[in-house]
């Protein structure tokens, strides 16, 4: 079966921005460039669209492209653009590493920016967890995972040993647990959610 995939990039003199590829048989053919555009480092589906978080020339945001490339809505909201971007629910959710922002983008009828949750200043936020009504959102720079409630308000944090450097993390199947990837000193952890607690954790090197 063959596949179409789509790849962000940090742009050089060589990347311009979104690549779309074919993959089949575990091989990658048909490469094109599918969106000129800075820095697009992270990608999700908006329905049949594709959303990034990208960088114009003074700022920083959110594009929206069709399925052919072209960009059919542009917010601007930040300085440097955001490293994770996820969509649920007609909204779009991006955290900010430099800026270390929580950031609700409403798609419906357009792009608008309903909330921003500072949490500190070159935090290292990483990305967004949906685990039921709440936000988990891992903060390497601060060795904590930072608990959001629906209202947008943060009412808890789960700390990490200093320098673990939580990067990225994924739900267990039944959502009891979180897997967390420590970047800075090569660990995993695992969160038991109902005591927001490590109760193990194992190196990777």
């Amino acid at each position: 079966m063959k596949y179409k995939a789509y790849v962000g990039t940090y742009t050089t003199s060589l990347s311009k921005g979104i690549y779309s590829f074919d993959y089949q048989d575990k091989k990658i053919s048909n490469v094109k460039l599918f969106a000129n555009c800075q820095n697009p480092k992270y990608l999700t589906f908006v329905n049949d669209n594709i959303a990034a978080v990208c960088e114009h020339t003074k700022n920083a945001g959110i594009c929206i492209f069709n399925p052919y490339g072209k960009e059919i809505d542009r917010l601007t909201y930040e300085n440097k653009a955001s490293c994770f971007i996820a969509y649920n629910k007609t909204y779009l959710y991006t955290v900010n590493y430099h800026e270390g922002t929580f950031n609700v983008i409403s798609t419906i009828p357009s792009l608008k920016l309903v909330a921003q949750v500072k949490i500190a200043p070159f935090a290292g936020c990483h990305q967004v967890i949906f685990y039921h009504h709440l936000f988990l959102i891992p903060c390497l720079c601060i060795d904590k995972i930072i608990v959001i409630d629906d209202n947008y308000k943060i009412i808890a944090e789960i700390l990490l040993p200093k320098g673990s450097g939580p990067r990225h993390a994924v739900l267990s199947y039944d959502e009891r647990y979180l897997y967390v990837v420590g970047e800075l000193n090569n660990k995993l952890y695992v969160i038991d959610l109902k005591y927001m607690k490590i109760v193990n954790q194992l190196n990777l090197l």
